[in-house]
């Protein structure tokens, strides 16, 4: 259980520090230009000042985890009891009775459909003829459909 711990707060304190650290690089990187202006080699710097953040990116990672690992303190956890579990659980309701005694059935005890799967909906017909979008508006109002009603 202590390695387990261990590794867990190592892992931990590696992935938030190297985020910290990629993060600090990509400020250095934008403002070493300007080293140049001081007559100094700007990837020479960049390399030295990189190696110097990350030694101590190395060492925070260090202290951090080992504070931490003196900090923490196992404690047992209890099992949480959901909502669900002090209320008796029926799968029918009282006043609904069983779904399949509501389900018509055919002589051989199979499911009936509600309506025959060949059955064809009647097609939806207009009271009125269709209107063209670049046609007057049948409201009166002299503008073309699209820029009336229709849009």
């Amino acid at each position: 259980m202590a390695r387990h711990i261990e590794k867990t707060i190592l892992l931990d304190m590696i992935d938030s520090k190297w985020k910290d650290h990629l993060y600090t690089m990509d400020l250095l990187k934008e403002g070493i230009g300007l080293r140049a202006y001081g007559q100094v080699d700007p990837l020479v710097e960049y390399k030295n000042e990189g190696f110097a953040m990350f030694e101590e990116m190395m060492n925070r990672i260090q202290d951090d985890a080992l504070e931490f690992i003196f900090k923490v303190q196992v404690a047992t956890q209890e099992k949480p009891r959901g909502v669900f579990e002090s209320v008796p659980q029926q799968m029918i309701h009282r006043e609904m009775g069983s779904l399949a005694s509501r389900i018509p059935q055919s002589q051989g005890g199979e499911p009936v459909e509600a309506r025959p799967p060949d059955a064809k909906e009647a097609p939806v017909e207009r009271d009125a003829p269709k209107v063209g979008r670049n046609d007057p508006c049948p409201c009166g109002s002299g503008k073309k459909y699209k820029k009336c009603c229709g849009a």
